[in-house]
Formats: C-alpha cells, structure tokens, sequence
C-alpha cells in the first residue's frame, strides 16, 4: 500500500492522519510498515483524509509489489 508515500507528499503527518480518518496512530503506522492491512471502512476512511482513491492507496498492491 501507498500509504506512506501518499501521506508524506500531502505533508501530513502519522497522528494528522490518524486524526483526520478517526482512527489510531499506531494503526497508521502497522498499515504503513505492512504489519496489518486495513478492512474496507478503515480503507475508505484513509482514502478521504488523504483525498485520494482507494485504488490509488492499493496499486501497488495490483501490480504484484505488495
């Protein structure tokens, strides 16, 4: 996942984010690292604070490069 990558472009920080998609930081920071993977709410949730597309969070995971 792009999360990360999408995240530190915006300039937002791990607790920002957590913040803005109501959701813990520590959560970001598991998803960011691969350690866990968000279910579709939290997914959606992600995608809006960091106004993007799901699809746009998760292509590199179509590609074959999770």
């Amino acid at each position: 996942m792009k999360i990360r990558e999408i995240r530190k472009e915006k300039g937002i920080t791990q607790q920002g984010l957590a913040t803005k998609a109501g959701i813990a930081r520590e959560m970001v920071n598991r998803y960011e690292r691969g350690v866990s993977v968000p279910d579709t709410t939290t997914l959606i949730k992600i995608a809006k604070a960091l106004d993007t597309t799901i699809d746009n969070l998760v292509s590199d995971m179509a590609e074959g490069s999770a």
